[in-house]
């Protein structure tokens, strides 16, 4: 919330490209940062309304952004009206929705995208569409991920154990995993994994 400047802080700064992002306009930063949240945001209207709601891209970019996610068939089978079809008509799972919020993502770039469990809700296969879409699309951004899913995180270049809000580790996570039991993250590692199996 704090990225997003939806609370500001009371100590401390975040600094992003060496600027104070509390010198920054609301504004600015939100239409800079891409993020997909574990609920996807909808708004009543039709799909064209929900993946490009400033009606800035024309119908072969989203349909190629729908398409990417595998979700383009299904709009043109379910919905009546193709993009202008009403999107609670689509009756989309919550998995779809999620990949829904990535086409929308996909069409409107930035340097940094937020994920906030993005995939904890998803069933297996769909975690595995959104994973290589992010991989095939979104390598030159930054990427910030919040997650429990701990394999959806193996990838990144770094990853930040918290506990009780305070940094407990933070370092690659093959390296980290390496250390075992002397890890943060590989103590949790071997929890969750216990948890699963």
């Amino acid at each position: 919330m704090t990225l997003f400047r939806m609370l500001d802080l009371s100590a401390g700064q975040i600094l992003i490209d060496g600027l104070d992002i509390s010198q920054l306009p609301r504004h600015d930063i939100r239409s800079r940062i891409n993020s997909i949240t574990q609920d996807g945001v909808f708004i009543q209207g039709s799909v064209r309304d929900n993946i490009d709601p400033r009606n800035v891209h024309n119908v072969d970019a989203i349909c190629d952004a729908l398409e990417v996610v595998q979700l383009l068939e299904l709009i043109e089978e379910k919905g009546s009206n193709g993009l202008s079809s009403d999107i609670s008509e689509l009756h989309l799972s919550q998995g779809q929705k999620q990949l829904f919020c990535l086409a929308r993502a996909l069409l409107n770039p930035s340097q940094i995208l937020v994920l906030d469990e993005a995939t904890s809700t998803v069933d297996e296969h769909t975690d595995e569409i959104m994973q290589k879409v992010i991989r095939q699309n979104f390598g030159s951004q930054t990427i910030i991920t919040v997650a429990h899913r701990l394999e959806s995180i193996l990838d990144h270049d770094t990853v930040v154990v918290l506990d009780g809000g305070e940094i407990a580790e933070m370092g690659d996570p093959h390296e980290l995993l390496a250390l075992g039991e002397e890890s943060e993250f590989g103590r949790l590692w071997k929890f969750l994994q216990a948890e699963s199996g």
